[in-house]
């Protein structure tokens, strides 16, 4: 008799909690039990305003699978893909040494941003489709900063962890009065 796999109600994690903060386990990128988290965190991410990435510990679920998607700047506009690339077992090493500080949000540190997050600029990264099939790169940019913080999510950090100072932290709410005018 086959078991199926049950997985936790829909909810996103916040800043506290074992699972947020621990090492995730890494999956089989063809089981069954991965496929469902990935349709767990499409659902959840596409719940979300201008979502670029989720990772299963966010929602509870400590195994190493998130999802992302790269947003493009056309005439000012930014463009979201309809797709989201899935990202299993998923690693990154800097490709330089060198650190740009970086904008950046979490779902599990709702209602803040911050300006002042330390991102490598340029990553090697690695990680496997839900097919099975080994994906590597480098990425610079918006994807090099996405990779690096669904990934730091599979191994326990925020991207609040990170921060020199605190108080760099700013209301989202500000954010967007400041980007209106």
């Amino acid at each position: 008799m086959k078991r199926q796999m049950i997985l936790p109600p829909l909810m996103i994690l916040f800043f506290v909690g074992d699972v947020l903060r621990s090492r995730a386990e890494n999956v089989d990128p063809i089981s069954d039990e991965t496929k469902l988290i990935v349709e767990k965190l499409i659902k959840a991410a596409n719940s979300g305003k201008n979502a670029v990435g989720l990772a299963a510990p966010k929602i509870g679920i400590g195994k190493s699978v998130f999802v992302y998607r790269v947003p493009e700047r056309k005439d000012g506009a930014v463009i979201f893909p309809d797709e989201w690339e899935v990202a299993v077992n998923a690693t990154y090493q800097p490709a330089s040494d060198e650190i740009v500080m970086m904008s950046e949000g979490c779902f599990s540190v709702p209602h803040f941003y911050s300006r002042s997050v330390p991102r490598y600029k340029k990553i090697h990264y690695s990680y496997f489709t839900l097919g099975g099939t080994k994906v590597e790169g480098t990425a610079e940019g918006s994807k090099a900063q996405i990779i690096q913080h669904e990934t730091d999510h599979l191994n326990g950090f925020l991207y609040i962890d990170k921060l020199d100072d605190t108080g760099s932290l700013g209301k989202l709410s500000e954010l967007k009065k400041s980007t209106s005018k």
